[in-house]
């Protein structure tokens, strides 16, 4: 399975998306911001992971966001 995320800026465009995915059998759903946060903060979390040392500033400011 693959995921792909889409950041819709207009939510009238949102219903939109979400029916196209349907025709095509996918499954659609929206994010709440926490959610996107979660996503966000777990990818920064998996780029840090591929170098020797992260630094406590690049933690602190990740976690703020």
């Amino acid at each position: 399975m693959t995921t792909l995320i889409i950041d819709i800026p207009n939510k009238i465009d949102v219903k939109f998306f979400i029916d196209l995915a349907k025709r095509f059998g996918a499954v659609a759903k929206t994010l709440s911001e926490e959610e996107k946060e979660d996503f966000a903060l777990g990818r920064s979390i998996s780029s840090g992971m591929k170098t020797k040392t992260v630094s406590k500033d690049t933690i602190l400011k990740t976690l703020k966001k």
